[in-house]
């Protein structure tokens, strides 16, 4: 189901604050141990301008197969990506592992193409610049890279920046920092800090900025100071960026190879296994059942959704998104019953990572109901294990 089924309003939730969405419309998918709205370029791009032209928080995560790399051994930094409100495919792996696992995902979405369509989307009475502060990066390159955007004059216009310094999270995010980022009217705040200490930074201070869209692109702040030059398009076609990186940056091989490693073991383990049950059809036992589910009140603020049947392909998520929505935003808090071993594929699977990443507590699956075999490789293949609890 895509947010366009139904009205935006019906299918989002709001914390308390206002400052965090759960949008319960995203076409967002599970996938390698995180989650990936099925968006291309210009649909991303699309989003952007909108949360910047209506002021709605949008956290901007480009999860490439470094952070696959790295969810799968860091849960906080898992959860950063899970808890973003827009998670595109900047990787061309992760591209051909949601082909594999027939996702139809359209294309690589880097988050360094998507900072160069804003900018090169130029400015005019109808649209004004979108200002910009560059939090992060080396010394100097902050201050080139504002120099040589706003000498260009076109799709933003810098409004500051702040090199962060050499310290912890929190001494980065002190009152002063937010308040000169806020101070400066920002619209879009690009951090620059490594990825860990980035996507940690925005979830620590995501609430306490003005600015609707933040998102860490560590290299395209080298990109825009042109202390770095980023491949050409057909290198980027080719899905070769990575050693163009290597090239000029050669310490970068050790992660690529380790990252590279990684990849190719979870296919071989987890992707491959996956095709070869599909062929067979080992399938959980709900997938000859029409797609269903009953919700169950336990106290005051605590509903289980308990779903049986096909919830694969083309099953009608309507009703049951719209039922989540109206039940989170009444405080309560929502669990997932899986006992009766329904077929579960990327789309339903994502939905609940996200909730689960939203919620406190409890956790959104009940994981002493996943007793089918078939449905617990299946959540594994897609990388959805940790919704079981750690060790699953």
């Amino acid at each position: 189901m895509k947010a366009s089924d139904v009205g935006d309003d019906a299918l989002i939730v709001c914390a308390a604050n206002g400052r965090r969405e759960l949008d319960l419309g995203r076409d967002v998918h599970a996938l390698l141990g995180l989650v990936f709205d099925r968006i291309d370029l210009d649909g991303a791009v699309r989003h952007i301008r909108l949360c910047v032209a209506t002021r709605r928080p949008c956290f901007l995560s480009t999860p490439n197969v470094n952070f696959v790399a790295a969810a799968a051994h860091e849960r906080e930094f898992r959860g950063s990506v899970l808890r973003s409100d827009l998670s595109v495919a900047d990787g061309f792996p992760i591209v051909l592992a949601a082909r594999w696992m027939g996702l139809g995902f359209p294309s690589r979405v880097a988050g360094a193409d998507v900072f160069e369509r804003l900018q090169q989307g130029g400015r005019s009475a109808d649209r004004p610049p979108i200002k910009l502060f560059l939090f992060g990066g080396p010394p100097g390159v902050g201050a080139h890279a504002a120099a040589q955007l706003n000498a260009q004059a076109r799709g933003f216009e810098c409004v500051g920046h702040d090199e962060g310094g050499f310290g912890d999270i929190e001494a980065m995010s002190s009152h002063d920092i937010i308040e000169r980022i806020n101070a400066s009217g920002a619209e879009f705040v690009l951090v620059a800090l490594g990825a860990k200490k980035g996507q940690a930074w925005i979830e620590r201070n995501r609430t306490r900025l003005h600015a609707p869209v933040i998102s860490h692109l560590g290299a395209v702040i080298n990109f825009a100071a042109q202390s770095i030059e980023r491949a050409p398009p057909w290198v980027r076609r080719m899905g070769l960026e990575w050693l163009w990186r290597i090239v000029q940056e050669p310490q970068l091989w050790r992660r690529y190879w380790s990252d590279g490693r990684m990849l190719a073991g979870t296919l071989l383990t987890r992707l491959l296994p996956w095709s070869v049950r599909r062929w067979l059809h080992v399938l959980p036992s709900g997938a000859a059942q029409a797609p269903q589910f009953r919700v169950d009140s336990v106290g005051a603020s605590q509903s289980v959704f308990k779903l049986s049947g096909d919830w694969r392909g083309d099953a009608d998520q309507k009703t049951l998104r719209l039922t989540l929505a109206t039940l989170l935003r009444t405080g309560s808090s929502v669990e997932f019953d899986f006992s009766a071993s329904p077929a579960l594929d990327s789309s339903l699977l994502g939905l609940i990572a996200v909730i689960d990443a939203w919620q406190v507590s409890p956790r959104a699956v009940r994981a002493a109901t996943v007793t089918s075999r078939a449905l617990r490789a299946d959540v594994r293949a897609y990388g959805a294990q940790h919704l079981l609890g750690s060790g699953s």
